[in-house]
C-alpha cells in the first residue's frame, strides 16, 4: 500500500478525485471530495484485509438510520489503486472537528452540556437499531452548521457471530460505549484521560464521568442527569393581565428556542425526537470549532511537509457547506472501472529500503505476542512505515513480520509476554501511533 498522501489528486472508482489528505487514521484515512456529483464531501479510504464485507455491511446497516445527530453516510463500495485493494466510504462535510478545539482550551459546561446531549441522542439511536460505535472520542465529534453530530463510519454491529454474538456480550459493547462517551466528556471539560484524585467536574458530569466510565449508569441515567425534571407548573396567568409571548417557532420545535442548558425542563426523549438538536442562539460554541480548524488548515498550508502523515495528530476537517442527498446510499461494487491514474505496481526498493529490510525484518517468526501497529499488502511499504517508527522513536523496536506470508505487520517489541505485550500497546498509542494498535499471540515458523 502507498502512503496516504500519495493518493491526493488520484481518482477512485471511475468518478472520486481524492483532493487533501484531511486525517491519517492507520490503515484508513479521510480525504476531502471537491469535485463530483456528491461534492462537498469527506471520503474515508480503508486497506481491505479479509474485511471489506464485513465493512459494507455495517456501512449499509447506519446509511439507513435517519437521525440528526448521526453522520450521513452517502455512499459506499469498494475499489482497487495500484494493486491495493480498499474500501471507501463518502460521508457528509463536517465544518469542524471536537479534537481540534480541544487542542486550544477545554469545553465550557454549556457547550459540554450541547455536546453531551448530542452524542448520547446518537448513540441511543444506534443501540435502539442493534449497533454499537466502538471507537468514542473527540476526533469521532464533529460541527455539521450548528448540529453536533457522531461520526458513523467505525458503526458495527453489537453482536458479531461468531465470537461475540451472545446477549451478555452485546451488553459488554454497549457499556464500553458508554464508558468512551464519559471519558470523552472527561477529556472535553478537563483536557484530562484518566480521573485523578481531587479532579472537580461541575455538575451533572461529576455524576456522569464518575458512574459512566465505573459502569455503574448507562445511557438512561445519563440522559435524565442532562435533563433534570420539570419544575411544578407556576399557578395559571389571566388572560388579560399577560400577553402572550411565545412565538410560534418556539412551538414548533422547542429544542431550538429553548437554552441547552441543565435547567431545560425538556425531558430527553422529546429533545432526540425533534428535527435538530440545535446550539442557543447566544452560545454559538461551534463558531470556535470553526475559527481552529481555519486556523490549522492555515498552518497545514503554508507549513506542514508532505511527509506529515505519519504523524497521528488530528487535522481540522476544512469547512465546505452541507449539501442535502435525498437518494438512498447504494452499495458500489459495481462503481465502474477501476482507479485512473494508477500505478502500475509498487515502488521499486531503494538501497535505503533494502538496509531497512535487512534490519527490521526478523530472520523467521519466533512464538510470542507481538503488538501490531500497521498492516500492509506490500513489504516495501511496511518498511518504509517501520523505518519511520524507528527513526521517530527507536524504542518501540518496529519490525515487519508476515504470520501467514501476507499481509505484512509492523510489529513493535518483538515477541513478548501478553502483559509485556500490552504496556507496549499502551506505550505506543500515548505516543500517537493508531488507536487501534493490538496485540495478538502468534506461534511462529
Amino acid at each position: 500500500m502507498l502512503l496516504w498522501n500519495d493518493y491526493e489528486g488520484k481518482t477512485i472508482a471511475g468518478g472520486y478525485s481524492l483532493g487533501q489528505l484531511l486525517r491519517p487514521e492507520g490503515r484508513s484515512a479521510l480525504f476531502e471530495l471537491t469535485q463530483g456529483a456528491d461534492s462537498p464531501a469527506i471520503i474515508r479510504l480503508t486497506e481491505s484485509i479479509n474485511d471489506e464485507s464485513q465493512l459494507m455491511t455495517n456501512w449499509k446497516r447506519v446509511s439507513e438510520l435517519h437521525q440528526e445527530n448521526l453522520v450521513l453516510i452517502r455512499r459506499f463500495g469498494e475499489a482497487t489503486f495500484a494493486g491495493t485493494p480498499l474500501t471507501y466510504a463518502v460521508m457528509e462535510p463536517a465544518d469542524a472537528n471536537l479534537a481540534d478545539l480541544l487542542k486550544e482550551r477545554p469545553l465550557t459546561q454549556t457547550e459540554a452540556t450541547q455536546v453531551a446531549i448530542s452524542v448520547a441522542a446518537a448513540l441511543l439511536a444506534l443501540h435502539q437499531n442493534g449497533l454499537v460505535h466502538g471507537s468514542i472520542d473527540a476526533s469521532q465529534v464533529v460541527a455539521v452548521g450548528e448540529t453536533v453530530k457522531l461520526r458513523t463510519d467505525s458503526v458495527r454491529p453489537c453482536a458479531q457471530p461468531p465470537d461475540d454474538a451472545s446477549p451478555e456480550a452485546c451488553r459488554r459493547h454497549i457499556q464500553r460505549d458508554v464508558h468512551d462517551f464519559a471519558t470523552l466528556l472527561l477529556h472535553a471539560l478537563t483536557l484530562e484521560s484518566t480521573l485523578k484524585p481531587g479532579l472537580k467536574l461541575p455538575g451533572p458530569f461529576n455524576q456522569i464521568v464518575v458512574n459512566g466510565i465505573s459502569g455503574a449508569w448507562g445511557l438512561d441515567e445519563i440522559a435524565n442527569a442532562l435533563t433534570p425534571p420539570a419544575p411544578a407548573k407556576a399557578a395559571p396567568v389571566p388572560a388579560a393581565s399577560a400577553p402572550q409571548t411565545t412565538s410560534p417557532a418556539a412551538v414548533s420545535n422547542p429544542v431550538a428556542a429553548a437554552p441547552i442548558s441543565g435547567a431545560d425542563p425538556l425531558n430527553y426523549q422529546r429533545r432526540i425526537q425533534t428535527p435538530t438538536v440545535r446550539v442557543h442562539p447566544h452560545r454559538k460554541i461551534w463558531l470556535a470549532l470553526g475559527i481552529a480548524a481555519a486556523l490549522i488548515l492555515a498552518v497545514l498550508i503554508h507549513g506542514i511537509s508532505s511527509g506529515s502523515h505519519t504523524s497521528e495528530t488530528a487535522q481540522a476537517i476544512v469547512p465546505t457547506p452541507s449539501a442535502a442527498v435525498n437518494a438512498a446510499p447504494q452499495p458500489a461494487r459495481h462503481a465502474g472501472p477501476a482507479i485512473t491514474a494508477a500505478r502500475s505496481s509498487a515502488p521499486a526498493a531503494q538501497p535505503a529500503l533494502q538496509q531497512a529490510r535487512s534490519v527490521l525484518t526478523p530472520s523467521r517468526l519466533q512464538a510470542g505476542w507481538y503488538v501490531v501497529a500497521y498492516t500492509f499488502n506490500h513489504e516495501a511499504d511496511a518498511l518504509r512505515r517501520a523505518a519511520a517508527i524507528a527513526k521517530q522513536n527507536p524504542a518501540l523496536r518496529p519490525q515487519v513480520i508476515a504470520p501467514g506470508g501476507k499481509p505484512y505487520l509492523v510489529a513493535l517489541g518483538g515477541p513478548m509476554t501478553r502483559p509485556d505485550a500490552e504496556s507496549i500497546q499502551r506505550r505506543a498509542k500515548a505516543s500517537g501511533l493508531p488507536r487501534d494498535t493490538f496485540v495478538r499471540n502468534y506461534h511462529g515458523n
